[in-house]
């Protein structure tokens, strides 16, 4: 069942967040991606072979992730689309919130891709 921007957002680190990710992006494969940087790592991997380029910075007030896509020479950047940063206290957990957001708005960032 598809879940709206907010609600992933809202997501904390956890077995609805892992199995969120397992079954969007990670062909179901089971892993503690929300809690443990070695498999959220895998979640990052993965976005990289769908192209996108993605950023994390961090710092006293927290882990903040974003992401860019390039087509046809045109950046097209999910913080963008949804209208803020990630942000988390835990990097594995605002890996695996980008990563439901940019599966979340594919259909807007494929709308977007069809425009260049």
């Amino acid at each position: 069942m598809k879940v709206d921007d907010e609600e992933i957002f809202a997501m904390k680190a956890g077995e609805e967040l892992d199995k969120k990710i397992a079954s969007e992006l990670m062909d179901g494969m089971p892993d503690r991606y929300s809690e443990d940087l070695y498999s959220a790592w895998k979640v990052m991997k993965k976005l990289e072979e769908m192209g996108w380029r993605m950023d994390i910075m961090s710092s006293i007030n927290g882990e903040n992730v974003g992401g860019v896509l390039m087509s046809h020479g045109n950046p097209i950047s999910f913080n963008y689309l949804v209208g803020r940063n990630v942000e988390s206290d835990s990097l594995p957990e605002a890996i695996c919130r980008a990563a439901l957001l940019i599966v979340n708005n594919s259909q807007r960032i494929a709308d977007l891709e069809s425009k260049f």
